[in-house]
C-alpha cells in the first residue's frame, strides 16, 4: 500500500509539472525578442521546440497565412512549441482557438525595432539587402526602416522584393492579438532586466507567462528561465539584445519620420516619447 501511495504521489508530481496540456504558439513581431522568450520557454520542464512559422509574415492574405499555418502546425501534442511572426486576422485567430493552441505574443518599442532591422538586414545579407545597401549611410537605412520601402509605404505588403512596411503598417498588423482571451502580450523590455526594479519586472512577467500556461510557480523553475533561458546570446538573431538603443542613433530626421507615420503609435504601447 505504501509503495502504491509513494507511485501515486510520484505520477501526480510529474503531471503538475508539465505545462499546460496544450502547444504553445510563441508570436512576435519581427526582431523584437522571438528566440529570447523561446528560451525562456523552453527552460520549462516537459516542453519542446517544434518549428519556426516565420514565413507567415510575408504572405498576402489570411487566408494564404492560414493556410501555411495549417500545413506548419503539424504536431499539436502538449508541451510543443511554435514560434512565428504571425499578423493578425479573425479568420487565423478563430482556427488557432479551435486547434486549442495557446498563444504568448512579444513586442517592443517600435523605434528599437527599426533599428534592430537595419542592423539585421545589413549583416545578415538577406532580403531587402539590395534595397537596404543602396542607401548612402545608416542613418538613411535607419530612415527606410521607420517609413517603408515599395509597396510596404501604402499598405501591409511584402509583394515585391523592394517592399517593406512602414512602422505604422507593421505592427498594426499585429497588435489585434493583444485582444485575444488566449493570448499573453508581453513586452520585450519587461523581460530583460538584470537588476532592481527592471529585474523584479522581469520576475514578474516570468510569472505572468507560467500563469498563463497554468503552470505551478516555484523559485527553482524562476531560476532556470531567467538563468537558463534568458541568454541573448542564444539567439542566432542576436545583436545586443538591449532596450533604449533608438536613444543613441535617432536623430532629429527620425523622430520627425516617425512621428508622421505613426503618430499615435508610442502612446497606444505605453511608451515613452
Amino acid at each position: 500500500m505504501k509503495r502504491q501511495l509513494k507511485a501515486l504521489y510520484r505520477l501526480w508530481t510529474r503531471r503538475q509539472q508539465q505545462p499546460d496540456k496544450r502547444p504553445l504558439l510563441i508570436n512576435s513581431i519581427p526582431k523584437s525578442g522571438t528566440h529570447l522568450l523561446k528560451n525562456i520557454v523552453l527552460a520549462i520542464p516537459g516542453t519542446h521546440f517544434r518549428a519556426d512559422l516565420a514565413e507567415t509574415a510575408v504572405l498576402p492574405t489570411p487566408h494564404a497565412q492560414l493556410a501555411y499555418l495549417q500545413a506548419g502546425l503539424y504536431d499539436l501534442r502538449p508541451g510543443v512549441v511554435y514560434i512565428g511572426h504571425i499578423p493578425y486576422s479573425p479568420l487565423v485567430a478563430d482556427w488557432l482557438r479551435r486547434q486549442g493552441v495557446r498563444q504568448i505574443f512579444i513586442y517592443r518599442d517600435p523605434r528599437d525595432y527599426t533599428i534592430s532591422l537595419t542592423h539585421y538586414i545589413m549583416r545578415e545579407r538577406r532580403n531587402l539587402y539590395d534595397t537596404f545597401a543602396t542607401q548612402p549611410d545608416d542613418a538613411a537605412r535607419l530612415l527606410l526602416a521607420i517609413c517603408g520601402s515599395g509597396g510596404g509605404q501604402r499598405a501591409y505588403s511584402y509583394a515585391t522584393p523592394d517592399a517593406l512596411p512602414n512602422v505604422h503598417f507593421m505592427y498594426a498588423a499585429f497588435l489585434g492579438w493583444r485582444s485575444e482571451a488566449d493570448v499573453l502580450a508581453v513586452r520585450y523590455e519587461d523581460l530583460i532586466g538584470a537588476d532592481g526594479a527592471a529585474a523584479a519586472t522581469a520576475v514578474s512577467t516570468l510569472r505572468r507567462i507560467l500563469t498563463h500556461l497554468h503552470m505551478p510557480i516555484s523559485d527553482t523553475l524562476l531560476d532556470a528561465m531567467r538563468h537558463e533561458g534568458m541568454q541573448p546570446a542564444h539567439s542566432p538573431t542576436y545583436r545586443q539584445g538591449r532596450s533604449h538603443a533608438w536613444q543613441s542613433e535617432y536623430r532629429a530626421a527620425h523622430h520627425a519620420a516617425f512621428t508622421a507615420v505613426a503618430p499615435t503609435l508610442l502612446n497606444e504601447l505605453g511608451y515613452q516619447p
